[in-house]
């Protein structure tokens, strides 16, 4: 069959609008492919994290660890308890030195509080850390800062694989307390605090000793500009600004609201 000029030119057009109606196919489903929702990293409403397509099929991110993981015992230092002080102080023997050591972010209620006395619990903590650690080889792990303005040592006391500074959290032996720049285990420290205040362990399952000044306001106070709660008549209170100032009802409501006891008043 002969073809004339038209036809060629009918068949060549036919041929560019085909391959043009192709080619803006393709474009298209790879915008589609880029605009599609991108999995998310972000947390889910209830706080965990969100699912996801994960390499070994699974559909669920892993949750994160519960408890710290011990480091390598060649980066901690050995020692031998020798004696007990309180719930979050012990004597260690350490290169055949005896050290007075505080516990790294927690803070057990009073056996001589100055003017309280002894506080509830505080023979409870004490006995726990005792049946815990007495006569017992640890591993010191050291933060930032290794001693405080006292001397102590401060460090995270290991057991085996458990910490003992969470474990007291966990179990409602201490309240969390936090000095920078020793803000290592902050995030696990607070999980177990918070964990003992809903189940109700140990002073968390006290009633609140109010102190001499509580009002219709609350038991608490603390500051806007500052992360500790104290008794109203503590002399740090006395100095919040009426515009700055936070009440609580109880100690368990200023602990889940991220407030640390005062290191003064001690509440």
């Amino acid at each position: 069959m002969q073809y004339n000029g038209n036809m060629r030119t009918t068949i060549h057009c036919t041929t560019s609008i085909t391959m043009l109606i192709m080619l803006m196919v393709t474009i298209l489903l790879a915008l589609s492919g880029c605009m599609m929702p991108a999995q998310s990293n972000n947390p889910a409403p209830d706080g965990r994290p969100s699912q996801s397509s994960l390499p070994d099929g699974t559909d669920n991110v892993p949750e994160a660890t519960s408890r710290p993981t011990r480091p390598d015992p060649s980066s901690l230092q050995t020692a031998r308890v020798v004696d007990i002080t309180d719930g979050d102080t012990i004597r260690v023997r350490l290169q055949d030195k005896v050290e007075k050591l505080r516990l790294i972010g927690v803070n057990s209620p009073e056996l001589s509080h100055p003017t309280r006395g002894e506080e509830p619990y505080a023979q409870a903590a004490r006995e726990y850390t005792r049946q815990k650690l007495s006569n017992q080889t640890v591993l010191l792990e050291f933060d930032v800062q290794q001693n405080d303005q006292y001397g102590r040592l401060l460090a995270y006391v290991w057991q085996d694989e458990e910490m003992l500074n969470m474990t007291l959290l966990k179990e409602g032996y201490a309240q969390m307390v936090t000095f920078p720049p020793n803000l290592k285990y902050v995030d696990f420290f607070r999980s177990a605090q918070r964990e003992a205040i809903q189940t109700e362990r140990g002073l968390w399952g006290l009633k609140d000793d109010l102190g001499s000044s509580a009002s219709s306001k609350g038991a608490f106070l603390g500051s806007t500009s500052s992360n500790k709660y104290h008794f109203p008549e503590c002399d740090w209170a006395q100095r919040i600004a009426p515009s700055k100032q936070v009440w609580f009802q109880s100690r368990s409501e200023a602990a889940l609201t991220g407030y640390e006891p005062c290191g003064t008043c001690s509440p």
